[in-house]
């Protein structure tokens, strides 16, 4: 099953998928953040794709997509693990950063999403566009609803495989 591209899946189209829906309303529930996102990146396009989205500017929701450099999200894809920010603009490491001086973006707690052999290719995502101090339990909400991400994931590779074989 890990031939299958990001294409061949269908996450990196604009194809809705419920399952995707659904987590991002439970994070903003949950939550409660200016934003938050299911994104894939796709980074041979150096591209990340939207794949459901709350708190979106309407100019992001209908492009869908947006380069994957720099974003908070290629970060925790090529980190390949969680990223916590409590404020960019107190973290020596982001406070340059243009999510900060283009997006006006303040805190950020992502996890991966990994695809079929464990590789991370993309983030569910919080975001507020002030300063927060995400929980442990938030944390691990995220990392469970970013494990349904990634189910998923593999469910849509399954049924790839099915159709080949049929």
């Amino acid at each position: 099953m890990s031939q299958y591209s990001l294409h061949d899946l269908g996450l990196f189209g604009r194809q809705e998928d419920k399952v995707f829906e659904i987590v991002v309303d439970l994070v903003n529930t949950m939550l409660r953040p200016n934003v938050a996102l299911v994104s894939v990146i796709d980074e041979g396009n150096d591209h990340q794709v939207f794949k459901a989205g709350r708190g979106l500017p309407d100019y992001a929701l209908k492009a869908g997509r947006s380069l994957s450099s720099p974003s908070l999200c290629y970060d925790v894809v090529s980190g390949n693990g969680p990223l916590v920010i409590r404020d960019l603009a107190s973290d020596p490491k982001y406070s340059d950063h243009a999510a900060l001086s283009e997006c006006g973006i303040r805190a950020y707690l992502g996890v991966p999403i990994y695809d079929v052999i464990g590789g991370p290719i993309g983030a569910v995502c919080a975001i507020d566009m002030n300063s927060r101090i995400w929980s442990d339990r938030d944390l691990e909400f995220l990392e469970s609803l970013a494990s349904l991400c990634s189910h998923q994931v593999l469910f849509r590779a399954t049924l790839q495989t099915i159709k080949i074989i049929a």
